[in-house]
């Protein structure tokens, strides 16, 4: 079973953010407070643990190699490029997809994982989460735009190809991140979204989804009460 535990020491410090007595500069006593936020963060990182262990028995049980080997790559990236509250969201938002969705977000996670840009993978595996935390529907909408962001005609050399598919991929990631925190935006920004997200999902050309990005704005509503 898959545990945050097997990081080793230094991927659960970054996950704790706790400094060893060798990283730190002071010599004093750790603060109370310090005290207090290492036990919560561990609790916090325990649950999660447990969470994500039985989410990928879940998709062992499937018979899904590509999603099983997506959804270790973004464990693997835990206390490294993924940490923080992102590794609860995904905790979170795994434990609670249904099978075919989880499928679909290990297969994606894989895919997005090959273009070989670390930041772009991290951003999805927290973005997809938080889509998923705060509606099913959003959450698909969302990777039915990144598989199709992936899946899409583009023409160049391969190097070529793979900067078209990043670029896409950050600008509609960049869309998301307007919304601020999902789970506290309007429903009118959700809806908004979700209907630009599938319509992102059904495009077959490169250019016309960098182009639907571009021309994308949310609701006014939503940018007055930002």
């Amino acid at each position: 079973m898959i545990s945050i535990n097997n990081l080793g020491l230094s991927g659960l410090k970054t996950i704790l953010n706790i400094q060893s007595a060798a990283d730190s500069q002071s010599s004093s006593s750790p603060q109370l407070e310090d005290i207090l936020q290492a036990k919560a963060d561990s609790v916090l990182v325990s649950a999660a643990s447990q969470s994500l262990g039985k989410t990928y028995q879940r998709l062992k049980a499937t018979g899904n190699e590509a999603a099983t080997s997506g959804f270790s790559k973004i464990v693997q990236s835990f206390g490294s490029d993924i940490s923080g509250k992102a590794i609860a969201d995904i905790a979170m938002a795994t434990g609670q997809m249904g099978s075919e969705d989880l499928q679909r977000y290990g297969s994606i996670a894989g895919s997005v994982s090959s273009l070989g840009n670390s930041a772009i993978f991290a951003k999805f595996t927290s973005q997809a989460a938080t889509a998923f935390g705060a509606g099913q529907e959003l959450g698909r909408g969302y990777l039915n735009a990144t598989n199709a962001i992936l899946e899409a005609e583009y023409s160049g050399s391969r190097q070529e190809v793979i900067d078209q598919k990043l670029t896409n991929l950050s600008d509609f990631m960049a869309k998301f991140s307007e919304l601020g925190k999902p789970a506290e935006a309007s429903e009118a920004g959700i809806t908004a979204f979700t209907e630009f997200a599938n319509s992102i999902g059904a495009m077959t050309k490169g250019t016309d989804i960098s182009a639907a990005i571009d021309n994308y704005t949310g609701p006014l509503e939503d940018s007055a009460s930002a």
